[in-house]
């Protein structure tokens, strides 16, 4: 892990968030947006493509229409999509080499046509 530089290093290592639980009392949508902080600079702001990315990876894991919910209140499957949102809206780079993958994960999930 020590070969990627830190901003990649850090977009990839933030997926293992995805299993652990929502603190306070967050909306759906402001926590998958906690994942975009590490594709800004220093002094950035919330940009459109953070929105962008935000929004499609919720509309593509079916929880657009639950955005203004907090997370705590959501079904089990609702919140797992969440969690998944979250990981697609980092836009993180997919690692191809699954020994690599498998020596630093504790769970791959692979998908296919997906």
């Amino acid at each position: 892990m020590r070969r990627f530089p830190a901003s990649p290093l850090k977009r990839w290592r933030d997926v293992s968030v995805c299993c652990r639980k929502a603190r306070r009392r967050l909306r759906a949508s402001e926590l998958v947006a906690r994942v975009r902080y590490p594709h800004q600079s220093l002094f950035g702001r919330w940009r459109d493509e953070d929105e962008a990315a935000v929004q499609q990876a919720m509309r593509a894991t079916g929880v657009a229409d639950i955005a203004a919910q907090p997370v705590d209140q959501l079904s089990g499957g609702q919140r797992q999509r969440v969690w998944i949102a979250m990981v697609l809206a980092q836009q993180t780079l997919l690692l191809h080499d699954l020994n690599q993958a498998c020596r630093y994960a504790t769970h791959l999930i692979a998908m296919r046509n997906g």
